[in-house]
């Protein structure tokens, strides 16, 4: 007995569905494909969140340098624009991809395999049978299980081989020209940063000079206290001295002297003993206000150029013409990482959203005319 060609194309895939369905060998490709997607697109994200917050580090850094006319801001800012609307865009092909790993694990389920089978043996009994009017009906049902148990799976398939052949490499390229200029940014980030270190110590030497001055003059006050309490304790030592016995003037104080005299050179030599400790505190303070003075002085003398004998003293000066033919050399490429970010932001939506879309519809057209050949199939 023969049997006519569509007879035989319809048994076949009566047949071969459930089988391609339950060995997983399409699910587990898929799978493994769409895992990738999302790893490359999560790495995409990683990088340009990288640089945005760099980008943010160094806007908040104050660049309080001398000869560095540029502004940071004014650089940065399309960057960072950019880079926002780039990460929000990642974020929705993220989303897409992951969507698509979602439903592609609901119709991989068992019981999903076990209703493909199912309609499956029913479709091929009345098929065999040459039942026309149920073998219509039930082969459409099959059509519209086989096309959701394995839309999902083909259209990832065709997409990463799309991606593999046309997009991968040049993505790649475009990411490492994303890492290259995150590693540059970096490198200004770590010159800013060592820029405002170095006005934070003019800051904090301009406020360490006036706490000084200020310790200084306080203590000059209490001196001239101290002063003025011995000069009128030694009036007063002169005064009882006048009336004491010879004994006790011959020894200058020393002997035979009442106890009021005794009293008053007690307190005078606490009060001399205080003056002295008062003029240690008083030559300590200068001693480390005439230093802050010369870290001043050279410091000026380093913001003018010029070469400064204590640089033991200050901070490291940060290299102004470094950072500022890295801010020069980062403004022209500017335009460049803009195009590369366009670019790749374009193969990631074709990638997660468009091509994808495209294979589905495409798979929907061969569906309708199985569709139709299924309404149109005669079984004798």
């Amino acid at each position: 007995m023969t049997y006519p060609r569509h007879f035989i194309f319809w048994l076949v895939l009566l047949a071969g569905a459930p089988i391609l369905a339950w060995t997983h060998w399409l699910d587990a490709y898929s799978i493994t494909q769409i895992k990738d997607s999302l790893a490359s697109a999560g790495i995409f994200y990683a990088t340009a969140r990288g640089i945005n917050g760099i980008v943010s580090v160094i806007q908040a850094t104050e660049l309080n340098l001398p000869f560095l006319t540029l502004g940071v801001g004014e650089i940065l800012d399309p960057i960072n624009d950019l880079i926002e609307r780039f990460s929000g865009i990642i974020l929705f092909a993220i989303g897409s991809l992951a969507l698509q790993q979602i439903l592609q694990l609901i119709v991989v389920h068992n019981g999903f395999n076990a209703l493909l089978t199912a309609i499956s043996l029913l479709t091929l009994a009345t098929l065999l049978t040459r039942r026309t009017a149920y073998f219509q009906v039930l082969l459409r049902l099959f059509i519209l299980t086989v096309f959701i148990r394995f839309a999902f799976a083909l259209v990832i398939i065709a997409n990463h081989w799309v991606d593999a052949t046309f997009l991968k490499a040049q993505d790649e390229a475009r990411h490492q020209a994303m890492q290259s200029f995150e590693s540059e940014l970096k490198d200004i980030q770590q010159l800013s940063q060592k820029s405002a270190d170095f006005s934070r110590e003019i800051s904090a030497l301009g406020q360490q000079s006036a706490g000084l001055e200020e310790d200084i003059a306080a203590l000059e006050r209490r001196l001239a206290a101290t002063a003025g309490d011995i000069g009128r304790a030694e009036t007063r030592l002169d005064a009882r001295m006048a009336g004491e016995s010879l004994v006790c003037r011959g020894s200058l104080g020393l002997s035979g002297c009442s106890d009021a005299v005794k009293a008053i050179r007690a307190e005078l030599a606490a009060l001399r003993d205080s003056a002295d400790r008062l003029q240690a505190g008083l030559a300590t303070k200068r001693e480390q206000r005439d230093i802050a003075g010369r870290q001043a002085e050279c410091l000026q003398k380093r913001e003018r150029g010029e070469r400064c004998s204590l640089l033991d003293l200050v901070p490291e000066m940060p290299d102004v013409e470094q950072l500022r033919n890295q801010l020069e050399a980062l403004e022209s490429k500017v335009t460049d990482f803009a195009g590369n970010i366009i670019l790749l932001l374009t193969s990631v939506i074709l990638k997660s959203v468009l091509i994808p879309l495209l294979f589905l519809y495409t798979l929907v057209q061969v569906a309708r005319r199985l569709w139709r050949k299924a309404i149109d199939t005669p079984l004798s």
